[in-house]
């Protein structure tokens, strides 16, 4: 079943000339459009701070608050213990905090 949607001329406009940047037709930029938008979700309303950090260069990310899977989990120990061998994140984290007062 095909549906229909109303555009103004200034909205067909910029979907075409984009279209033609990429020497693909409309409605398949639309198609990709709608694919994006509805396969991503948005990301979750942050403070100020984690944005800055983000600009920054201190994140590579946003958090998305999603639970770690054991495969994300496994990467992050591998990695880990890439910088140091035989010892676990969380040893390094503790190690890291330096002395309790």
């Amino acid at each position: 079943m095909a549906y229909q949607i109303t555009l103004t001329d200034e909205e067909y406009t910029s979907l075409a000339a984009v279209a033609a940047e990429r020497g693909q037709p409309v409605d398949a930029l639309v198609h990709e459009i709608i694919a994006d938008r509805l396969h991503t979700r948005p990301q979750p309303p942050c403070d100020p701070l984690i944005r800055e950090m983000l600009c920054a260069g201190h994140l590579a990310a946003l958090p998305t608050h999603e639970p770690e899977t054991p495969n994300m989990a496994a990467e992050r120990e591998r990695l880990a213990r890439s910088i140091r061998p035989g010892q676990s994140a969380a040893d390094m984290v503790i190690e890291d905090r330096g002395p309790r007062e």
